[in-house]
């Protein structure tokens, strides 16, 4: 499995690009910053779009994907995720008044998107993966993703506070290379932390705990670009090697 970090941020700003990440060239887990990362050639090889929820960091590049690729691909990039993330994607973005409705264009017999609902904790394959959904306890619905081919398995849990279900999916997995989670706040700023559902350094301490797996290499993403100096502070404070910050522009092999 080849995994490519486009973005891997929770907010915007110069050097800072929106969460989104590429395996194999050819499924995108997140959105975030597809078209400001990728070339259009690469954006025409994406053949699927995994997305942990709706929030606009993580689904940002959708309409200009669409725009980007239109008449370029004789079939449709399949737009993938439970019914609570793509229905707010289908009645909020692609509704003909934000942006144009890219799964009725150029025709709904062939369109340049396509939904596709699937059911969590179900797994299922795109591209060769075989993919599981899991819902965490972020403010909107949200699910991470665990995903895996003959290589071995990884987990994403997206944008989450603390959270259970994932970490015993997890648990269970045989052939897990990594982990990627989220700190979004400083340890200073919790309180706002705990009511947007998200991680500080020290929540992700206790998160930690709830895997079984020992030294589990565990990359950090999401980390707010303002206060980005201070989170890496109290990463850092954590002293746990195997807890290190995902590399955006970097590719992950094995």
């Amino acid at each position: 499995m080849e995994l490519r970090i486009l973005g891997c941020y929770g907010g915007s700003a110069p050097g800072y690009r929106l969460t989104s990440f590429l395996i194999n060239n050819k499924v995108l887990v997140d959105a975030g910053s597809v078209t400001s990362s990728l070339t259009i050639k690469e954006q025409t090889d994406i053949e699927a779009v995994l997305l942990s929820h709706s929030h606009l960091d993580h689904v940002f590049g959708i309409p200009f994907l669409a725009d980007n690729i239109n008449g370029r691909k004789n079939a449709p990039i399949d737009i993938a995720s439970v019914k609570e993330v793509i229905e707010p994607v289908k009645d909020h973005i692609l509704n003909d008044r934000i942006w144009p409705d890219f799964t009725q264009i150029p025709h709904t017999i062939s369109p340049v998107l396509r939904f596709k609902m699937i059911e969590e904790d179900a797994e299922f394959t795109i591209n060769g993966l075989r993919v599981r959904a899991v819902k965490v306890s972020h403010s909107i619905p949200t699910v991470g993703y665990i995903i895996g081919d003959e290589s071995g398995t990884i987990a994403y849990t997206a944008d989450t506070g603390p959270t259970n279900k994932i970490w015993e999916k997890i648990n269970q997995e045989k052939n897990l290379k990594f982990i990627i989670t989220e700190v979004s706040y400083p340890n200073s700023m919790r309180g706002l932390a705990e009511i947007s559902r998200h991680l500080t350094a020290e929540m992700l301490k206790e998160e930690i705990k709830k895997i079984a797996i020992p030294n589990l290499p565990i990359y950090i993403y999401h980390l707010k670009p303002a206060f980005i100096e201070e989170i890496k502070k109290d990463i850092a404070s954590l002293n746990m090697p195997n807890v290190t910050l995902l590399a955006q522009g970097e590719t992950y092999r094995f």
